[in-house]
């Protein structure tokens, strides 16, 4: 529009020609303009370049979509795009500079972007992780050194940092240590003490066995970098109801 009164008289004329109110009709226009924006955005990927860029920042300008919105949109596409290059389970060389344009194409900052391609390559490494801890359930040879290979491998195929890598594996160990202590705490209630402390071995081993990890982990680190990195040993809050009848047990 021309002038902010010309765009004022157009939603006028907008309103009353659909009959609607004036809350109806902007989220009319909204939903018409996300969805006009949402095309421009389909081209990111086949043409990743500058006049691209360009052609998005008009295109939101056009169609009145807020800029808060547009950038929740660019990050959710640039989601959409690291998600296709990780379908093969690693991400090429090709691949991260596919990403770093699109970066500039859809102007998002470092940490929106780090944010973004994390959301979407840390469940990968997740699953990963989950396997690992299955696997610390028992005893084997050698067995931190190979886990801490395997992962950091793992890290490295999907370009993860060190720091979001080791946020993943905190994560999934955890969740590991805490099936043990919530069986511990169903056997105190249903199979009497011997039987939760059988268990709470078990968690202990576990828990043992995912620490060498970590250790061997920063081990790696330590060799690449020149200084190992500190990594916080798993720690599990019992502070919640079905802990009373084990501590109480114990």
């Amino acid at each position: 529009f021309r002038s902010e009164e010309a765009r004022l008289y157009e939603m006028s004329r907008f309103r009353q020609l659909l009959r609607v109110t004036d809350r109806e009709a902007k989220q009319r226009i909204s939903s018409v303009s996300r969805a006009l924006y949402q095309q421009s955005l389909s081209s990111v990927a086949d043409k990743v370049d500058m006049r691209t860029g360009e052609s998005l920042a008009g295109a939101s300008e056009a169609f009145g979509l807020p800029s808060d919105e547009a950038a929740v949109m660019n990050a959710e596409r640039y989601c959409q795009i690291a998600g296709d290059l990780l379908k093969g389970g690693h991400l090429t060389s090709e691949g991260t500079a596919t990403l770093e344009r699109t970066q500039g194409v859809l102007q998002l900052g470092d940490h929106a972007a780090t944010a973004a391609f994390e959301s979407v390559a840390a469940p990968i490494f997740r699953k990963d992780v989950d396997q690992v801890a299955d696997g610390l359930r028992e005893e084997a040879p050698n067995q931190a050194e190979t886990a801490a290979t395997k992962l950091s491998m793992r890290c490295m195929d999907l370009s993860l940092s060190n720091r979001a890598m080791n946020v993943v594996i905190t994560e999934g160990f955890t969740a590991t240590l805490r099936s043990y202590y919530d069986q511990a705490c169903k056997d105190a209630r249903i199979n009497g003490e011997e039987a939760s402390l059988m268990t709470l071995d078990k968690m202990l081993a576990f828990a043992s066995r995912a620490d060498a990890v970590f250790a061997a982990i920063a081990a790696r680190a330590g060799d690449q970098d020149g200084e190992a990195e500190m990594i916080t040993p798993i720690t599990l809050a019992a502070a919640d109801r079905k802990s009373t009848r084990l501590n109480s047990s114990h």
